[in-house]
């Protein structure tokens, strides 16, 4: 493993409301020489939560613990048949809760794909879009992190309150999107700029409401599986895919979904125009 980021100052104490109004959580940075036992009997624990008016006879400790964070990516993911994912690939801060959430975006990016070699389906190059496609996502993701953890753990009193104020006033910038896909199957590594059109590339695809038979639910409650879908804003005529593309897309077990605004013998609803409104706003006819 290789570290790829650099630490930072801790703050004393950091706290939320998680979970609705009867849960919250906070968090305080150990000092030089304070053991695990330390931090964790009940006398330090109460200490601390004393100074947000928390004692024994209002609310009850549920979970303590001591760790340490930070970032790190694995030099290589694959190495013939050994393949890294989740923490053993790569690790981040807690501030966005990312770290498990990136796990989970390995392991379904990583199954189907070991599924189609393991099956005879696909050549085992195909292994090697697994990490051409997550570690730039989870290299953004690292770094949105840190970012957030710098605006939370900041310890000189004036900054803090130079931060609130931008907070309070609407004046710190928008944090960016979630990174996108940027190569592997969804694109080339080497393919132009101009391919780029906003909302309309490698981000997850929208979940709006359809309607069918008479049932109104988000799209994907309409299918009885995950996988592959082919969303389409026309109906796909019969032969637009040869045999070959047919095998392929049976193999894969990929759905055909018709979306539109008007009615359509086996097409979903589209109630709300949302998906109207994204292919007229980038110009697609259809989305995987």
């Amino acid at each position: 493993m290789a570290r790829v980021h650099r630490s930072w100052a801790h703050a004393r104490a950091l706290a939320g409301r998680w979970n609705g109004s009867s849960w919250s959580r906070w968090e305080f940075a150990a000092r030089d020489g304070e053991t695990h036992e330390f931090l964790e009997s009940d006398t330090t624990c109460w200490k601390l939560l004393a100074d947000w008016g928390i004692t024994p006879g209002n609310g009850t400790i549920t979970r303590r613990a001591v760790y340490s964070f930070e970032s790190t990516i694995a030099a290589r993911w694959r190495r013939g048949r050994a393949l890294l994912l989740g923490d053993a690939a790569h690790t981040m801060p807690p501030f966005m809760g990312q770290g498990m959430l990136s796990g989970i975006r390995d392991a379904t990016n990583l199954s189907w794909k070991l599924a189609a070699v393991l099956s005879g389906h696909a050549e085992q190059r195909l292994l090697d879009t697994y990490e051409i496609e997550r570690r730039p996502h989870v290299r953004g993701l690292i770094d949105m992190s840190i970012a957030v953890g710098e605006t939370v753990l900041v310890t000189d009193p004036e900054q803090a309150r130079l931060r609130d104020e931008k907070l309070r006033g609407g004046q710190l910038p928008r944090p960016p999107l979630f990174p996108c896909l940027v190569a592997g199957l969804v694109r080339a590594p080497d393919a132009p700029d101009a391919l780029d059109v906003a909302e309309g590339d490698e981000r997850p695809a929208l979940q709006a409401r359809v309607a069918l038979d008479g049932t109104v639910d988000r799209l994907d409650e309409h299918f009885a599986r995950p996988g592959w879908r082919i969303v389409t804003r026309h109906r796909l005529p019969d032969n637009l895919f040869d045999a070959a593309q047919r095998r392929l897309l049976s193999m894969l077990g990929v759905e055909i979904a018709h979306v539109t605004r008007g009615r359509a013998d086996g097409a979903l609803l589209d109630i709300d125009g949302e998906y109207d409104l994204w292919f007229r706003r980038t110009g697609r006819k259809a989305f995987l």
